[in-house]
């Protein structure tokens, strides 16, 4: 019935932005096409993506001038994973369309998420993917029975097909229990992730890692280690936002 709703929706209503609800006029043209999908020009120009400076390796922004560098915590040991390539900052209507999405069930914002992703992928590697699978990081059987869906299967599904890339949404699990890593300090972010997850099927070649937002690493430290132990070549990640980590609160 959602389903049904929200295309009656899309039907009568085409001129409505996906995220505010204000009336929709085209885009500009120096955004991305993945932007313009149903968006008003002010809610648009908020999803534009990060240009500023940072980390090299696992993109965590840096608040100010200079140029891009290692951030501390890739300088002192490697992530296992040799890139994090990400859209933006999760905050402002990035940050909102995720979370219509991932926690309220908000159909409508499938395709404005899953062109990001995909914009965020050529803008890093090119129209042609250099991977030989890609792996959405799992849920927990108990999450995906609540919700219905997983936002991360989805986005490489759909990346998959656009891309030309062999999508392996089984090759990893997620045991339950472990509990919520939100808001926890650093290395008790990584404690919390430490077994939860395992290699399900074999791999070969170099493999990318989807998730929605990157905050702490430590689960896509975790994915990256499986997938290296399932037979990966090497690994390069990928998600829809990055979190700024303070070295104090580690969040």
């Amino acid at each position: 019935m959602k389903r049904i709703l929200e295309g009656l929706r899309e039907l009568f209503l085409p001129g409505v932005c996906r995220l505010c609800g204000k009336e929709c006029i085209p885009a500009p043209a120096y955004l991305p096409k993945a932007l313009d999908d149903k968006l008003c020009e002010s809610c648009a120009a908020s999803l534009a993506p990060y240009a500023g400076a940072c980390c090299e390796i696992c993109s965590l922004p840096f608040m100010g001038e200079g140029p891009s560098h290692l951030c501390p915590q890739c300088e002192k040991s490697s992530p296992l994973f040799d890139h994090l390539s990400t859209w933006g900052i999760y905050s402002s209507s990035l940050r909102e369309a995720i979370i219509a999405f991932k926690y309220n069930g908000d159909l409508k914002m499938r395709g404005l998420l899953s062109g990001i992703l995909i914009e965020t992928l050529k803008g890093t590697w090119g129209e042609s993917s250099p991977f030989d699978s890609i792996v959405p990081v799992p849920p927990t059987s108990k999450r995906l029975k609540e919700r219905g869906y997983d936002l991360p299967s989805y986005l490489t599904y759909k990346a998959s097909k656009e891309w030309g890339v062999k999508w392996r949404p089984k090759a990893l699990f997620r045991r339950e229990g472990g509990g919520h890593v939100a808001g926890l300090p650093l290395k008790e972010r990584w404690r919390a992730v430490r077994g939860l997850y395992t290699p399900r099927e074999k791999l070969s070649g170099w493999v990318l890692i989807v998730d929605d937002v990157a905050t702490s690493l430590a689960t896509l430290r975790a994915c990256a280690r499986c997938c290296l132990d399932a037979g990966a070549e090497g690994v390069s990640c990928a998600t829809l936002a990055r979190t700024p980590v303070t070295p104090s609160k580690g969040s």
